[in-house]
């Protein structure tokens, strides 16, 4: 498995013309109504594409130590507001956290150029890994976008096209991998969204042919 695994991944797309107006199944004689009513329709677009698979190798040796019973004992919980203000995305009672021999966090450093230099208990690259480099999955993409469209006719060969459109209606953020590093204190908590993750946008446009 790699970062680059998405073992799902769903697009639709789908469009519905209101039964109003001109040509349609309601109100379509009245030629006073029409250019109000007539002649509408909406899309929407929807796309879901599974997590990233987060990587635990490398952090802050080769690995991380699991002091679990079992896989369910992570609890993860993807996409939760209180991710992005500190609340844990998956149970972080399961690692070892310690940074010093004895359990000591106070009263001796990991950086071997202190005085009181304790050597850190976590993995490094001469210790056997006690955990898989890829397991759980970061927040998945869950994003609709969607548009509202009336098509007028004026005359012979003159028609505009009125366009409303929503990118990411229902304002979804994408939260940024969670902190995996057992030493961190934000262990287990996704800080911010991806840049590329952009609040609601609404667009409309007008295009007129003839």
């Amino acid at each position: 498995e790699t970062t680059s695994d998405y073992p799902f991944h769903f697009s639709g797309y789908g469009t519905y013309q209101l039964p109003f107006g001109h040509g349609r199944q309601f109100f379509n004689t009245n030629r006073y109504l029409n250019p109000v009513i007539g002649g509408w329709q909406v899309s929407a677009t929807y796309q879901f594409l599974s997590g990233t698979p987060i990587q635990w190798g490398s952090v802050p040796g080769a690995g991380v130590i699991y002091t679990g019973s079992g896989w369910r004992d992570f609890h993860n919980v993807q996409h939760s507001s209180a991710n992005v203000i500190g609340g844990s995305v998956f149970n972080t009672s399961v690692f070892d956290t310690r940074t010093c021999q004895n359990g000591s966090t106070g009263t001796c450093q990991n950086d071997p150029s202190l005085a009181g230099f304790n050597p850190n208990i976590q993995p490094t690259g001469n210790n056997y890994r006690t955990f898989p480099a890829y397991l759980l999955r970061q927040d998945y993409t869950s994003d609709w976008d969607a548009n509202v469209q009336k098509n007028t006719t004026f005359g012979e060969g003159i028609s505009m096209e009125l366009r409303i459109e929503a990118f990411n209606l229902l304002n979804r953020p994408q939260y940024t991998t969670p902190n995996v590093s057992p030493t961190s204190p934000s262990l287990g908590t996704a800080n911010g969204v991806y840049s590329g993750s952009f609040a609601r946008q609404l667009q409309a446009g007008a295009h007129i042919r003839f």
